[in-house]
């Protein structure tokens, strides 16, 4: 089965991921749709539509789609009360919105690596769950809200480790740490030094689905992530380095950590894809991105 002419929409189309999932799917020649809170003119060139949508309220879209690719999300590391309850309505109601707002035979939710319980253990698809903070644990609620749901033909939910690349919020870590040494600012780190990190470049994310649009399409659940990792704390020191910054370094965590890798061999056998851009790559790119911070 070819993979042109699709027609796909994509939520959460504004973001970082879904940004550079529609400009490739539109590069690779599908007919591409994009939903999101408020319209950004930057998406509109080579789309067919643009749907200004808040999930968490109930809506109807009548035009069928060939593959929707549900990124939308609410991103809170640190929530209240009122904050998982918005975690709730946007994440679980609000995936359940769109797949009963979309008629399509294949629908991919984008969910996390992190609702795997980290037991020092290699994870594949099978592993056990054990979400730890309120954002994943709600990733993991809508994957079973969809599964219960879902009347299409092939349900994929995709769980990456932690995306990176040019065009990333300065709220994510490598952006964050980047800021902070090129400004000169001390980088305080709460996480544990010696966590190992599997680093997913945005282009490595979007092959993927454009992989799974071009096999036709596979039920079930996909690890994403490379086979390479970098422990945080020199992680930290290539960033300083880089920047040549005179940054100092503060670790406030000295908590003992199990490395958990990420496996992504399903991904490989049934998709064929496999990540390209190594560490180097990925942190040389974010060196000129954030240069000007």
């Amino acid at each position: 089965m070819t993979n042109s002419g699709r027609s796909v929409l994509v939520t959460g189309a504004n973001g970082f991921v879904g940004r550079a999932l529609v400009q490739r799917l539109i590069a690779d020649g599908h007919m591409v749709s994009a939903l999101d809170m408020a319209p950004d003119p930057v998406l509109v060139p080579g789309l067919q539509r643009f749907y200004a949508q808040d999930i968490g309220l109930p809506f109807d879209i009548a035009q069928p789609f060939d593959f929707v690719f549900h990124l939308a999300a609410r991103n809170i590391t640190h929530v209240g009360a009122l904050d998982y309850a918005e975690l709730q309505r946007v994440n679980v109601a609000g995936a359940q919105n769109v797949m009963r707002a979309v008629t399509a035979p294949d629908f991919v939710f984008m969910s996390t690596s992190k609702v795997y319980q980290q037991a020092g253990q290699p994870i594949d698809e099978s592993s056990p769950t054990a979400p730890l903070a309120d954002y994943e644990r709600s990733k993991l609620e809508a994957e079973h809200a969809l599964a219960a749901l879902f009347a299409g033909q092939r349900l994929t939910i995709f769980r990456a480790v932690n995306i990176v690349g040019r065009g990333q919020a300065e709220k994510a870590l490598v952006p964050v740490l980047f800021a902070n040494a090129y400004a000169g600012r001390p980088l305080d780190i709460f996480a544990p030094k010696t966590s190992m990190l599997q680093l997913l470049h945005i282009a490595d994310m979007t092959a993927a689905c454009a992989a799974l649009i071009a096999c036709g399409g596979r039920s079930g659940i996909f690890n994403l992530a490379p086979a390479a990792a970098i422990r945080l704390d020199t992680l930290a020191e290539r960033i300083v380095q880089l920047a040549r910054s005179q940054s100092p370094i503060h670790y406030s965590n000295t908590s003992a950590v199990q490395y958990s890798p990420v496996l992504a061999e399903k991904a490989a056998r049934q998709l064929l894809w496999s990540p390209a851009a190594s560490i180097d790559n990925i942190l040389q790119e974010c060196q000129l991105a954030y240069a000007h911070v």
